[in-house]
């Protein structure tokens, strides 16, 4: 996991706003029990709250998104919970973090 990019908390719990209530729409707090295509719905709510307009079906945006799911799934592993409910707040908030930041390393075209 690479933290190279810091973002702004306001920007980071928009973010948040976005994905979990993403979350709280669909009912879910378990993240094993997310199918794929929940998962990556939960990863690019996370960041359309902060780059809204963000084409998540571009080729640099995927790659994006894949780089997150790996780099998320090893932070949760790395907590020892599968349910959101045991995240501190904090954990949560360092999980949306990791998968903006990821997404933003391995996206944005330079």
């Amino acid at each position: 996991m690479t933290t190279a990019v810091k973002l702004p908390k306001d920007m980071l719990w928009r973010g948040i706003e976005s994905a979990g209530g993403y979350l709280e729409s669909i009912d879910r707090t378990n993240l094993y029990e997310l199918s794929e295509e929940q998962f990556d719905t939960f990863l690019c709510k996370a960041v359309a709250g902060i780059y809204p307009t963000t084409p998540f079906d571009a080729d640099w945006s995927v790659r994006g998104i894949h780089e997150a799911r790996s780099a998320a799934g090893t932070y949760i592993e790395g907590t020892g919970k599968v349910d959101l409910i045991q995240f501190h707040p904090l954990q949560f908030e360092r999980l949306i973090e990791i998968i903006v930041t990821t997404w933003i390393e391995h996206s944005i075209p330079f």
